[in-house]
């Protein structure tokens, strides 16, 4: 049985132009390229498991609200806990220059091969020109953590 992952993301606006002023005055407008970039929780590759291999997948994507940007690059990685911190284990990335707007991008895998247990999310981040070829980045948006994701049915 394929297991459902739960899309948990920091939103990130990227490609935002941004408007002087503040204060009083009427709610500012949506930025005009502005795209969230979700980081998918890490799991036990049911696609892989099928061909007789174990491996931890996860996956980052990306979706405009406006623009469309010339470019977005989408950076990848699946991390594992390692006492106070975070260990990338395994990363990919992908660059895509048609962005259609309101679409969700093809989703960009993180491979880990074989299953070692501990506590893992997947992290991504995108980057990429605006319309006026300025270039910008997003922070990184993190996953929830699982724990021994191929422990699980």
């Amino acid at each position: 049985m394929r297991y459902t992952v739960a899309a948990v993301a920091a939103i990130a606006v990227l490609f935002a132009e941004c408007s002087e002023g503040g204060g009083a005055g009427p709610a500012p407008e949506p930025p005009p390229q502005a795209c969230l970039v979700v980081a998918d929780n890490p799991h036990k590759s049911s696609t892989a498991e099928r061909k007789g291999q174990l491996q931890i997948i996860g996956k980052g994507w990306f979706k405009c609200s406006a623009g469309p940007p010339r470019d977005v690059t989408v950076y990848v990685q699946v991390q594992q806990k390692t006492g106070a911190g975070w260990n990338k284990i395994a990363n990919n990335s992908q660059p895509f220059t048609r962005v259609v707007v309101g679409r969700k991008s093809d989703p960009v895998p993180a491979v880990v091969l074989g299953c070692p247990s501990g506590t893992f999310r997947t992290a991504a981040k995108i980057t990429g020109h605006d319309d006026n070829g300025t270039y910008l980045e997003s922070d990184w948006s993190y996953s929830a953590t699982e724990v021994d994701p191929c422990a699980k049915k």
